[in-house]
């Protein structure tokens, strides 16, 4: 047997939490915008045109930069596309993410068993995550007894980088104090997680769940869901 790599880098959205269904992000949206036009006193049709069109504008931006923005920026945008004050932007903030918050799923099963190993292990660990709201992961964490798993947390939302930037790689790896060559990166998007963490002079394992799609990348080892990462992390 093996022995465990002395550092893993983890994504966090359906890696070792779970994220929103097609029906409850559809419920998610619906309920930010009839929580959003009541605040605001505007039309429904108003106010998802203004939120759509900020989205699009945005996420282009992201695309083409490898930048993230944030969750108050993405309101920010809205307001100024419904000519709203700037003084809703703290109450508007708060409901986006309350309502993403109480739709979420928990993690996925085997995620603590495996944290919980390598912690045993002395296996340093760290989350490397794209999203626009750093504090739903962090609470998340908290409440499901997360957050002492790991040694390091890294948000695209609060160092402003997305994966594959190999910055936010290098982000977690100076605050781990790791060697790269020794160094993991486990998660489920081919080109944000493996090739990311490739260009950044990581191993990477794939977290493919039972897509259907083979491994193909010559480079990387597979892992159909967290017990057989387990294995292939020596854990």
């Amino acid at each position: 047997m093996g022995s465990p790599p002395k550092f893993v880098l983890f994504d966090f959205w359906e890696t070792i939490f779970g994220f929103l269904s097609e029906e409850a992000l559809d419920t998610v949206r619906k309920e930010r915008i009839s929580l959003f036009a009541s605040l605001l006193d505007a039309e429904e049709s108003e106010v998802e045109q203004a939120f759509v069109e900020s989205v699009g504008i945005l996420d282009s931006w992201r695309k083409s930069t490898g930048m993230e923005f944030t969750v108050e920026e993405l309101v920010m945008e809205m307001l100024k596309r419904l000519n709203k004050g700037m003084e809703f932007l703290p109450s508007l903030s708060h409901l986006y993410i309350e309502v993403v918050f109480r739709h979420l799923p928990g993690p996925l099963e085997g995620a603590k068993e495996l944290l919980e190993a390598l912690r045993d292990s002395k296996t340093s660990t760290a989350i490397v995550s794209n999203t626009i709201h750093g504090p739903i992961e962090r609470r998340l964490l908290r409440l499901y007894g997360f957050e002492d798993l790991f040694d390091a947390l890294v948000f695209s939302s609060e160092v402003g980088l997305r994966k594959p930037r190999i910055e936010i790689f290098q982000a977690a790896i100076d605050m781990l104090g790791a060697d790269k060559g020794q160094t993991v990166h486990v998660g489920d998007n081919l080109e944000a997680d493996v090739e990311g963490a490739l260009a950044a002079g990581l191993s990477a394992l794939h977290i493919n769940y039972g897509e259907g799609t083979p491994f193909t990348h010559p480079k990387v080892m597979g892992a159909k869901d967290l017990f057989e990462a387990r294995e292939a992390l020596w854990v």
